[in-house]
Parts: structure tokens; sequence; C-alpha cells
């Protein structure tokens, strides 16, 4: 869902629950277990976005290298997305609901980092999905892509409030 919300699919409204799911596994398993779910999904993610990256071939690119370069930095921005995901499950581990307010100000605060430390890689922000819905993305004049971002994650949080409900009452997660 969230590779749907980035170009070239462009289903904008995919981005309104494409990280509950990340959400959900933050919130009911270890930090550990959760940071690898979270790196997985952020790989998926990136090495899906970044499918223009064989287009270097056609520059003379050699292919290996290529490939080696795409998966390399699918891995690192996924590694942004991993210490997310247990950052995230350590503060439900100790403040409980208390994380809620949380989820969004890691999410924007890593995609602050990633586009800045060592020289950055400023792309696919959650925020940048949500440009062309006007209201939705308001708040980027008062704090720019990354309050947008972290909009869109307090969206996506209330839809992984529900999941977690619905597999409490049905007891079917383990």
């Amino acid at each position: 869902m969230l590779v749907a919300a980035f170009p070239p699919f462009g289903e904008t409204s995919a981005i309104a629950v494409a990280v509950a799911p990340l959400l959900v596994l933050a919130r009911l398993l270890a930090p550990k277990r959760a940071a690898l779910m979270w790196f997985i999904g952020g790989f998926a993610f990136w090495f899906a976005t970044l499918a223009w990256m064989p287009a270097i071939c056609k520059n003379n690119g050699p292919w290996p290298l290529v490939v080696l370069g795409w998966a390399g930095l699918a891995a690192l921005c996924a590694g942004y997305f991993a210490l997310c995901g247990g950052l995230t499950a350590v503060a439900w581990r100790h403040l409980g609901k208390g994380a809620l307010a949380l989820e969004p100000i890691f999410w924007a605060q890593f995609e602050l980092i990633r586009a800045h430390l060592f020289t950055g890689f400023a792309w696919n922000f959650l925020g940048t999905a949500v440009g062309a819905i006007p209201s939705f993305a308001s708040p980027a004049r008062w704090g720019g892509v990354y309050l947008v971002s972290a909009v869109v994650v307090m969206v996506n949080g209330v839809f992984a409030t529900l999941a977690c409900r619905l597999i409490a009452q049905s007891g079917r997660l383990r």
C-alpha cells in the first residue's frame, strides 16, 4: 500500500492506511522482532520505489554494481524504518497508550535524519504523497513536509488502534 501511494502509481488514498500494519507490529511485537519486520517492510518499499536505479545501466553503469547499489541504498533506508519500528515498540512497552503521541514524532524524526545525515537522501517522505491534496498538506506551512508526514502517521495510528482492538477481541494474532 505504501508503494502505491508514490509514483508511478500515485494512489494517494492508500497513504491513509499504508503505515498502519507496521504500527500494529510495533505495538504487538517485542522491539527486536518489530525492528526486523519494519526493516523487511522498509526494504520492500525502498527497493520498489527506487525502481529507477536500473536506468543507470543505460548510462554505461555496470549492472552488478547498479544492483548492489540499489539493494544497498534500499537497505540503508530500510534501516531507518527498523530504528523507527524498534523505538516505537520500546515506547509501547514502557509507556503503553502514551506512545500514541510518539509514533508520529519518531517517524518525522527519522525522515529528518535520513534527509540530512551523511549528505542525506531526501526521497519519498510520507508527506509528499499527499501533496496533491491541499487541505491535507496544509500543515506544511507550519512544519514542512515533516509535519505532514507526522499527520499521516497519526491518521495511520487511528487505523492501527482499530486493528489492535479487533485483534484483541478475536484473540487470533498469535
